[in-house]
């Protein structure tokens, strides 16, 4: 039987798009919080929360930094 795999196994890209769901749906989330939830290092979360900023997905991420 194969193990789930856990969030810090799934590909960059899809942690991304989760993440950007995930920031949507709350009004405030730390960054320490998602560095939990997707079991990656807050310096990760930080480099995912500029890619998305920079790609101009949601002006609103910057807030999240």
């Amino acid at each position: 039987m194969e193990e789930s795999k856990t969030d810090g196994d799934i590909p960059a890209e899809m942690r991304r798009e989760q993440m950007l769901a995930f920031v949507k749906s709350r009004d405030f989330v730390r960054v320490s919080d998602l560095s939990v939830k997707f079991g990656v290092s807050e310096v990760t979360i930080r480099g995912d929360l500029d890619t998305l900023g920079d790609a101009s997905t949601n002006a609103a991420v910057g807030a999240f930094v």
